[in-house]
């Protein structure tokens, strides 16, 4: 038995799946409202997280803020200071140290050193003190994934992917 024939003419082009990226969609027929519809969900990303960061727990406490300094600087030493990844974090993040202290329970490696204490700065992930390293330009412990070895100065030294930028 023979093919049937191609309905179409020989020269038509073929038919491949392509993907189309949001840019893509940002600049095609409906771009202004896309790119509307990011910039509200993004902006009203950013006033949460402002409200949840500027929230007032101590707003009793600090009514009298011009009468009492001092008391001001109590309770500013005794609020622990949230850091930017907390800042710009999506949902409910918890405290730093139960979150630890349940990653601890947990603890899986890629290391085979000594027990973990802290966390990275930037991804959360526990590491070791063998494993840990310092940004040589902000001071704060970072794992080996968010950090990277510099050879620009005399000695190596680590460089945290913020300050690298």
């Amino acid at each position: 038995m023979t093919k049937r024939r191609n309905p179409w003419s020989d020269d038509s082009p073929m038919q491949l799946k392509s993907h189309i990226s949001a840019r893509e969609v940002a600049n095609g027929v409906d771009g202004t409202t896309f790119k509307e519809h990011i910039h509200d969900h993004t902006k009203q990303l950013m006033m949460n997280g402002a409200k949840e960061f500027y929230g007032n727990p101590f707003s009793k406490e600090l009514e009298n803020i011009h009468n009492n300094n001092h008391h001001m600087a109590v309770l500013c030493e005794e609020k622990p200071q949230k850091s930017i990844m907390e800042f710009f974090c999506k949902g409910p993040k918890q405290k730093m140290g139960k979150q630890l202290k349940q990653n601890l329970d947990h603890f899986k490696s890629n290391c085979m050193h000594d027990t973990p204490t802290t966390q990275c700065f930037f991804c959360d992930q526990i590491i070791c003190p063998s494993c840990e390293q310092y940004c040589c330009m902000c001071n704060h412990s970072f794992c080996s994934y968010c950090s990277v070895l510099s050879y620009s100065y005399p000695n190596e030294m680590a460089v945290c992917l913020s300050c690298k930028r």
